[in-house]
């Protein structure tokens, strides 16, 4: 009767350490799912400043439409708040095709792509767009790894019981790279 009694308790043990033990491991990748979102939210305005910086420094030669300017300063205010993966990719979005436009009227401009200080903003934004890059992978992989385990049998059954719920991809459109190289296909013809 001993042994049954200790074999309980210790089934019972090892039944909480493992919700403990699976609890704290959906607790850590929800935090690192976080931590990275808003680490590409700060990639983007530190991005977004820089073709501020760029637009600051080259609107003596070249002529911004007004637009383009509310676009800056609209994006901008959006990178400082907390956003969740939709509004983060739309953002993204719009801040490539910025970027990109933006690209595109300094290549045309042979003055400024001489200018080293324009040369050094550029390269900044596209380190930018690197960095984004490299933190939306490092995102979707931690993503992976928390719906993975939401879904595996029997860490789906923890997850439904603390209400974890599934967490999407982020998937932002063209880069600026893509956008600079579509625009200089189409300068070639």
């Amino acid at each position: 009767m001993d042994i049954i009694i200790w074999v309980l308790i210790a089934v019972v043990v090892v039944i909480l350490l493992y919700i403990g033990l699976t609890y704290n491991s959906f607790i850590n990748l929800r935090n690192g799912i976080e931590s990275t979102l808003n680490q590409i939210n700060v990639a983007l305005k530190k991005r977004l400043d820089m073709i501020a910086e760029i637009v600051d420094a080259t609107k003596g030669i070249m002529k911004f439409e007004k637009g383009t300017l509310v676009d800056i300063t609209k994006l901008r205010g959006q990178a400082g708040g907390s956003l969740n993966p939709t509004q983060l990719a739309k953002l993204a979005t719009a801040t490539n095709k910025l970027a990109g436009s933006i690209a595109i009227q300094v290549e045309a401009y042979p003055k400024l792509r001489s200018n080293d200080n324009v040369q050094q903003l550029v390269t900044a934004v596209q380190d930018a767009e690197q960095e984004i890059a490299q933190l939306r992978y490092t995102y979707n992989n931690i993503v992976q790894q928390f719906n993975t385990m939401r879904e595996r049998v029997p860490s789906n059954i923890i997850a439904g019981l603390f209400g974890f719920a599934k967490t999407t991809y982020l998937q932002m459109k063209e880069s600026a790279e893509e956008l600079q190289k579509r625009a200089d296909t189409k300068l070639d013809i």
